[in-house]
């Protein structure tokens, strides 16, 4: 085999090998948790759930409240948003293939409950 041919092959494999990377179908969610008056939220849980993906992924926001799931596969999604002390916010979204999707949550104070117990003597 000539030197030509194995050059060709070479450039060959590699054309092969990028357009099948270029071609993921993966997408990310990306986005800030902020409060009732957008401030950021650091150390609250982020969760994704999808019928099209094998269990759940779950990120913990950083202190400037920012968090990023990557390598989602696309389709419908829950995203849970928790963090003690708050009420927990439950938007849907659609993820399309290869998109970044924005989605900032603002969380508001959770309600505040009283029990009373009257014990008898």
């Amino acid at each position: 085999m000539s030197v030509r041919n194995v050059l060709v092959a070479v450039l060959g494999m590699l054309a092969i090998t990028t357009g099948a990377s270029a071609q993921t179908t993966t997408g990310t969610i990306s986005g800030r948790v902020l409060d009732a008056q957008s401030g950021a939220l650091p150390g609250a849980t982020v969760t994704a759930k999808s019928p099209n993906l094998q269990g759940t992924r779950e990120v913990t926001t950083s202190e400037n409240g920012d968090y990023i799931l990557t390598g989602l596969p696309s389709g419908p999604y829950t995203i849970t948003v928790t963090l003690p002390g708050f009420q927990e916010q439950t938007p849907n979204v659609v993820l399309a293939p290869t998109q970044v999707l924005p989605l900032e949550v603002k969380l508001g104070p959770a309600q505040v409950s009283e029990e009373v117990y009257v014990v008898a003597r």
